[in-house]
């Protein structure tokens, strides 16, 4: 039985895939609470280097000869069942969790505040993070993405609190007991994992359940503004957190707005990131960090500060007056949002080059998607980032492109591999002021080599 961070003080702790976001988090914060860490992945990544700074034994490929004797193996569910180490591990009884259930177990003894949700999850967390911090409460976090702010995707500090994610998408939040939980949306983002839209609604109830001090629902969410209980704090609403649309401004540098609630004066705010998400996370964010003992006015200077997550409407910058973005939306109600904010900011064409994430998630969020690039002047569709999914039969960019051209008119294109991409937008760079590149893979990388060819343009 998994049981007390405690309780793992030179214990050993093996991670099959340990170069994803995650799961490098989580060995780094077992590491630092006395653990025996070491780790493998099928390919190396960034989120291993400051692994290896620790001194953690580290090595790519999946290698039984290499895999160290271990009192425990984690996994990511992307690990397949024929995985050899993972094969080694049952063959020798040795016990193996997943990351999300570890995770929340050894956090139970912990002073923790849990954001979920189907959407923001990250940079909610990494915002309350900062603020605690900003505040002196020397917080612990573990999160999705790299914080800006603290450069890393954890935070190892002796303070109180540990900030995390309690993640949706494979189940595992039902495992998650904190003493402050914050719930922003819910949706049928993975439906797939859970069979149906009850089952996937018992596992948030269970969350809330478990929490052991204030529960954090968005009242603007359909589904949790009908959630009562004493111990529930709904932001958004008149009584609590909330802020007039009317207030709102966006531009390139960030979002302005008047922060309320009925028993302090209007506060003028500022987030120097962009999106219309990014002010119902602050609400939860502010909600949050002043049930752990903030002051608004902590958080108001803190936010001010805020960097954001990388890969969240990340700004590469402007090139021969082309501006670049890279964002991590690949669910329609995130691309939405994010078109919408720059469509507000930028009054000259917007391309949008995307590439779908995952053959399964394609295929289910193919038809939804055509709406969500209507303030996309011009869109890219590029082939599929599998994720380590097996191939679906028909599944492909094209599949996804063809989708979205049943409801488009004109401007979508199917380039199905980056370096064509970067090809074609070289000829196109003078018709767009903005150029977004979506999705939660390899994306990235297309941007970069768009910003180093114009850059190499320019120097000529």
């Amino acid at each position: 039985m998994i049981g007390k961070l405690s309780e793992f003080v030179d214990k050993k702790v093996h991670f099959i895939g340990i170069g994803g976001c995650g799961m490098s988090a989580l060995a780094a914060y077992l590491h630092k609470h006395g653990a025996v860490v070491s780790g493998s992945d099928c390919r190396g990544t960034p989120f291993m280097e400051p692994l290896l700074h620790r001194n953690i034994p580290l090595y790519i490929g999946h290698d039984t000869e290499k895999m160290p004797a271990c009192d425990l193996v984690i996994v990511t569910p992307a690990v397949k069942p024929d995985n050899c180490e993972l094969q080694k591990a049952v063959a020798q009884n040795i016990p193996i969790i997943r990351r999300g259930e570890f995770l929340g177990r050894i956090l139970s003894d912990q002073k923790t505040i849990a954001v979920a949700g189907a959407h923001g999850k990250t940079s909610t967390a990494a915002l309350i993070a900062w603020m605690l911090h900003y505040a002196g409460f020397v917080p612990s976090a573990l999160v999705g993405g790299i914080m800006e702010n603290f450069e890393a995707n954890f935070v190892l500090q002796n303070g109180s609190w540990t900030v995390t994610e309690a993640d949706e998408s494979d189940g595992s939040i039902k495992w998650f007991s904190p003493e402050i939980s914050v719930i922003l949306n819910v949706d049928d983002d993975h439906i797939e994992n859970y069979g149906s839209t009850d089952s996937m609604l018992a596992h948030y109830r269970t969350l809330v359940s478990q929490t052991s001090g204030s529960v954090i629902l968005n009242n603007t969410d359909q589904v949790l503004s009908c959630w009562q209980s004493d111990r529930i704090i709904h932001f958004g609403q008149r009584n609590s957190f909330h802020v007039d649309e009317k207030t709102v401004h966006y531009d390139s540098q960030g979002v302005t707005f008047v922060l309320e609630h009925a028993e302090m004066q209007k506060r003028d705010v500022f987030l120097p990131v962009p999106g219309r998400f990014f002010v119902s996370n602050f609400l939860a964010a502010v909600t949050a960090c002043v049930t752990a003992g903030l002051t608004v006015e902590q958080c108001i200077d803190a936010a001010q500060s805020f960097k954001g997550v990388k890969r969240r409407g990340q700004d590469w910058g402007c090139v021969d007056g082309v501006r670049i973005i890279e964002d991590y939306a690949h669910h329609p109600t995130e691309i939405s949002a994010i078109l919408e904010v720059y469509r507000r900011c930028y009054s000259g064409k917007i391309a949008c080059v995307f590439q779908p994430h995952r053959f399964t998630r394609s295929k289910q969020i193919a038809p939804l998607l055509a709406d969500s690039f209507r303030n996309a002047d011009s869109l890219i569709i590029t082939d599929i980032y599998s994720a380590d999914e097996h191939v679906m039969q028909g599944i492909n960019g094209e599949y996804v492109f063809q989708h979205i051209c049943q409801k488009r008119a004109g401007g979508c294109l199917y380039i199905s591999h980056l370096n064509d991409v970067v090809e074609y937008l070289e000829q196109k760079k003078n018709e767009f002021q903005l150029i977004i590149f979506m999705g939660a893979g390899s994306i990235g990388i297309c941007a970069k080599q768009f910003k180093a060819l114009l850059q190499s343009m320019v120097s000529i």
